[in-house]
């Protein structure tokens, strides 16, 4: 969906188009007069190149925006109260214990010969995380010495 208003006879704005009025106008505006977009879903149909196509289609994307920001506050609100209900979201922490058994079994597979990938992959990690869990391993032993 990379040019959501393709030259058509007509067009339908999505609110996910008229998110910023601007965009809209960017995508929109190229379009020749006698290709712009038709506004449906109302009685009276517009064209974008005359003068009532652009008020309507300005206060489609006024009223899109709006919608949007609605919707974001919303959103906003049900997460605020959901911590300070107490409910904690995102992904958990890892279990140290169990990070510490998969380094183990990491420790000894280097130790056979195995590249660090191949060594990751056998406890389900990537290179990058087994890297990762590595440096952190040895940040908090470099902090307890």
């Amino acid at each position: 969906m990379n040019n959501p208003i393709e030259v058509i006879d007509e067009a339908v704005i999505l609110p996910e188009l008229a998110a910023e009025i601007p965009r809209l106008y960017q995508r929109v505006g190229p379009l020749p007069a006698n290709q712009s977009p038709h506004l449906s879903h109302f009685p009276v149909r517009c064209r974008y190149h005359r003068t009532s196509g652009r008020l309507m289609l300005n206060m489609l994307a006024t009223l899109a925006e709006y919608e949007r920001e609605l919707i974001t506050e919303r959103v906003n609100a049900g997460i605020a109260a959901a911590r300070y209900g107490g409910t904690k979201s995102g992904r958990p922490l890892s279990d140290p214990i169990v990070v510490a058994d998969k380094l183990k079994l990491v420790t000894e597979a280097r130790a056979k010969g195995r590249t660090a990938e191949d060594a990751a992959r056998l406890v389900g990690w990537s290179r990058a995380n087994l890297y990762r869990h590595q440096q952190a391993l040895a940040a908090r032993e470099s902090t307890t010495v």
